[in-house]
């Protein structure tokens, strides 16, 4: 999970470099501002899905916790 506002590199492009050297590696993106996940330039880069800030814990754990559950 990465915000989109950073320093020295955006999310966009942190998630574009991680999605080209590990393509299965999922990689959620989070703003304050208005995005959604259908938004154009967070499918482009291969975003997993977003997060808008403040995050709804109920709603970070409903959207990751099935990659987390122990395999039967």
């Amino acid at each position: 999970i990465s915000d989109i506002s950073m320093p020295h590199r955006s999310g966009f492009e942190l998630c574009e470099t991680i999605h080209r050297l590990r393509p299965s590696l999922r990689v959620y993106l989070m703003s304050a501002h208005h995005y959604t996940s259908e938004n154009r330039e967070l499918r482009a880069v291969g975003a997993a899905g977003f997060f808008r800030k403040p995050i709804n814990p109920k709603t970070l754990l409903s959207e990751l916790g099935s990659h987390f559950a122990p395999s039967a």
